[in-house]
């Protein structure tokens, strides 16, 4: 399960929608070896959601389908 980080005083481009924001979300994974950026809580549970999807095909063996 992604856990969440404490951000600086940077900017940060979104990963889900491509905003700038200053005050991001950050997550962070077993599997990623950087953190992923969003700008409010409806693109991080977006981007949360399509990950725990990925992550039970794997755990299925089965294809990987994209909608």
């Amino acid at each position: 399960m992604p856990f969440q980080l404490s951000t600086d005083r940077r900017v940060y481009r979104c990963t889900v929608c491509g905003r700038i924001t200053t005050k991001p979300i950050l997550y962070k994974t077993c599997c990623m070896n950087r953190p992923v950026v969003f700008c409010s809580k409806v693109c991080a549970e977006k981007w949360i959601r399509e990950w725990m999807r990925r992550q039970e095909q794997f755990r299925r063996g089965g294809p990987l389908v994209r909608l």
